[in-house]
């Protein structure tokens, strides 16, 4: 687990505005956010504001998620590992 940042605001729309503690190691899309005890919260969906001060934006696994976490709450995450394969190709024959 890597420290995502505090949480800012969380927005009328239900998402969950983080700031970056770390502006030079930001997370790739689609990583899983947890909280401090491994709880899976939600996931990274878009890196928001100034490149030396960005804003990372969460959306929750469920609305229940929201209860877990309040503004300063300190957030992390885990990136996801990549799948292999060929999916969606043409098979040749």
């Amino acid at each position: 687990m890597r420290k995502l940042g505090t949480v800012l605001h969380i927005t009328p729309s239900n998402l969950i505005v983080v700031r970056s503690s770390d502006p030079s190691t930001l997370p790739p899309l689609g990583s899983i956010v947890v909280g401090a005890d491994g709880e899976a919260i939600g996931r990274v969906v878009d890196i928001i504001g100034r490149v030396d001060s960005p804003y990372i934006v969460v959306k929750p696994l469920s609305p229940s998620k929201l209860s877990l976490v309040s503004p300063s709450t300190v957030l992390f995450y885990r990136v996801m590992s990549r799948r292999k394969g060929r999916r969606g190709r043409r098979s040749r024959r």
